[in-house]
Parts: C-alpha cells; structure tokens; sequence
C-alpha cells in the first residue's frame, strides 16, 4: 500500500514536454485492472530509477516521431536493477522509458535525459497486452531510441499559431490535441511557443482531433482568470465561457464558430501519412468572472434580427404564440450549456409581445413566453433557484410595431444576466 501512495504521489508531480510524461487517468474497479511487471534494459544494462510510460494502443502511436508527444495513460519507476511493477486497467500497452540523472529535478525531459521505447521483432513497438486473469510479467524489456521504429512514418504534422485577441503572438503556451471535445485529459501535446508564437505538432495519421490551448497541462476545466484557445472558435468579447469545451454551441454573444449549421464549438483536424497541415491559427482568449461575463452581454439584447441563428441572443416567437420554433429550442440549449459553466450567474427572462398579437392582454402572453423558456431551462438541469421571470407585454418594443417585419423583433423572450 505504501508503495502504491507512493508511485501515486509521484505521477502527480511529473507533466509531459517532449517524452511520455504527463497527466494520469484515474485507476478504474479493481476488477478493471491488472498488474504488468517486468525489467528494463538498454544497451545490455538495466535501467536504475527510470520512469516508464504505459500508452494505450487503442488511443494511437505513442510519441516515436519528431515533434510527436502524447500523455501517458499510467506512470512508474524502475528500481536499482530495472524492475518495475504497476497495476493498470486492462488493455494492450506500448511501454516508454525515461532516463533522468541522480538527483535531476522533475519537469520537462531536458537534453541530456534520452528516451526509449520497449522493442519487439523486426523494429517494430513492443506491445503488451493485459488481459482480466492477469498478472502480465513481459519478463527482460530491452530499450530502442523512438528513430528505431518502422511506426515513426505513420503521423502528420500541424503547423500553426498562437495569437492573443489583438492577433499578437501568443509566446509560453501549450497547445494540445484530443480526440473528443468533452474529454478533459489531452491525446497529445506541443512544446511551449516561443515570442513567434509558433507550434508544432506530429499526430496519427487518419485520425481526427481537436486543437486547444492553455498555459499548464490540466486535467480540469479551465477557471475565470485562465486563458484558453479553441481552434475554430472566436469570440466577439475577448472572453471565452469555460462550456466550450463540451461538445455544445457557443454561449450567445459571447462566441461564434462559423458553424451554425453542425453545432460543433469547434474545428477538428485530420491529416494522411506524411502530410502537412500548416496555416492554423488558434486565438487565446480569457476566462471571465460571472461580473465580467455579465458586462459583457448586457446591452446587447434586440440587436440582431429573427433567424440569425448562428448569432442570436433573444427568444422569438410566432405571432399569438408561446410555442418555441427550432431555432429557438437551438438558441436555449446555447444559453443552458453557457450557464451550465458558471453554475453561480442568475438570470432574468423577460416575456414580450407586439400589440397586435390577437390577445386581448399582452402582459399574459409575455408572461407565458417567459415561462416556457424557464421550464425548458429548468428541464435541462439548469436550478430553479437562478431564474427570475417577468413579462414586459408590448411595453418595450425594440421593432417598428407598424411593420411585419419590426413586431417579428417584438415577440421575444430576452436573457439577462444579473448577478449572483
């Protein structure tokens, strides 16, 4: 058990830069998991206090290429002669190997610590598999530097830029790359940008991925204060909602993708063997505080005209109606996965009306158009307690109540952010 606290404790501490260090998976069940044990050589020596890197197979190469890196599933350290010993989930493994001097602070491999991969037949990665009955012991490993590999060809390569809101260079940043959106845990990883703000990356061929960027490798949702890029995303603020990093809609006003039509908050990338992809750019954006998110968006109700979909920031309705259309139903679940991010922004939904609807008291339709959104809000997990509703009637236009045109802008339910 102490042994065990130990390697746990130890796997916190070590990030990824250029070799199979980083962030750790949690451990699934025990009846999920199995032991792999085995001894490490290189050169015919056995490798005292190395780090070994466990990466699944089924999540692609790991890092053999120049410019590829990738975060290890699970993290180990060799004793005096070479053994290693770790319980991992099941599931078929390729094994790094990281040698640090005596006494070497951890951190970023440096130019002096070389890296190895265990080597099966042929110049080809070694795999181990661990299966429910386990335990895997694979016996004497023996190391092979990543250029060894026959698998090295098997990537493309990113090339791109960081650039803060005004489109300067955005330098000490790690962009990473990850299969799913919602997933918190990064596939791979670049080095830090430099003044020029440039990047590169090496991935799996034939497989697509999202590009993200942050200062620090973390398991975690980003928090106000942070700042974050999005390959794809812009935002018209200068601020950037932590819920886009699920797989919904841009917070309204806060954020467009160019896609309103696929719902993705965005791009993803994809390259053949041997390509290379150049002229990505990703813009780095903050974090806002519920105050600042607030400021941000205020003001801007009513601006902008019935079916804008990809930019919309009202509710609207048909004539005599508080039935939600599909656009408006789009538009509600941009503003539950916004408020879903910051869980302490209370908001206040507002009903309104023309008045000319054939009704004979406005302030009763505004009402019922107000509450239909806050039961749909409500429905999709978002807490009663943050949601003020209020109807306007035809009180406060916003369009020209003698055209068609000007009471389409009229019948609306606006979203505001009032505080905490």
């Amino acid at each position: 058990m102490q042994r065990y606290m130990i390697l746990f404790l130890l796997t916190l501490l070590l990030t990824l830069s250029t070799t199979p260090i980083g962030a750790v998976q949690e451990m699934s069940p025990l009846e999920k998991t199995g032991t792999i044990l085995g001894r490490l050589f290189v050169n015919d020596a056995p490798l005292d206090g190395a780090t070994v890197a466990f990466f699944l197979t089924a999540k692609g190469l790991p890092p053999i290429g120049k410019g590829m890196r990738r975060v290890p599933e699970y993290l180990s350290k060799t004793d005096a002669s070479g053994h290693f010993n770790l319980r991992v989930e099941v599931g078929a493994y390729y094994i790094g190997m990281l040698v640090r001097p005596p006494g070497a602070p951890s951190g970023p491999p440096r130019s002096n610590e070389p890296y190895y991969f265990a080597a099966g037949p042929d110049k080809q990665l070694l795999i181990a598999t661990l299966t429910e009955k386990g335990p895997l012991d694979l016996g004497r490993l023996d190391g092979a530097l990543p250029n060894m590999f026959k698998e090295t060809g098997d990537t493309f390569a990113v090339d791109g830029l960081l650039v803060d809101a005004q489109g300067a260079p955005y330098a000490d940043t790690l962009v990473f790359a990850k299969k799913s959106l919602e997933q918190t845990r990064p596939d791979f990883i670049s080095e830090r940008t430099l003044a020029d703000g440039r990047f590169h990356l090496r991935l799996p061929a034939n497989e697509s991925f999202y590009l993200f960027a942050r200062r620090e490798i973390s398991s975690s949702r980003p928090i106000p204060g942070d700042v974050m890029g999005i390959y794809g995303v812009k935002s018209e603020t200068g601020l950037i909602s932590p819920a886009l990093v699920g797989s919904g809609g841009p917070p309204p006003g806060v954020a467009s993708t160019g896609l309103p039509s696929s719902g993705q908050s965005a791009f993803s990338i994809s390259g053949g063997q041997g390509e290379e992809i150049s002229g990505i750019t990703i813009t780095m954006y903050k974090i806002p505080d519920a105050e600042e998110m607030k400021n941000s968006l205020q003001g801007s109700q009513g601006e902008l005209l019935p079916g804008q979909e990809s930019e919309l920031k009202t509710i609207y309705f048909a004539a005599g109606s508080s039935i939600l259309t599909d656009l408006a139903v789009n538009e509600l679940n941009r503003w539950k996965n916004f408020l879903s991010g910051l869980p302490e922004v209370k908001i206040e939904i507002t009903g309104h009306t023309d008045p000319v609807e054939g009704v004979d008291n406005t302030s009763i339709l505004g009402g019922q158009r107000a509450e239909v959104v806050l039961r749909y809000l409500a429905e999709e997990g978002i807490d009663l307690a943050r949601m003020v509703q209020k109807t306007a009637g035809s009180s406060h236009p916003v369009g020209d109540n003698t055209t068609e045109f000007g009471r389409e802008r009229n019948r609306r339910v606006e979203i505001r952010l009032i505080g905490q």
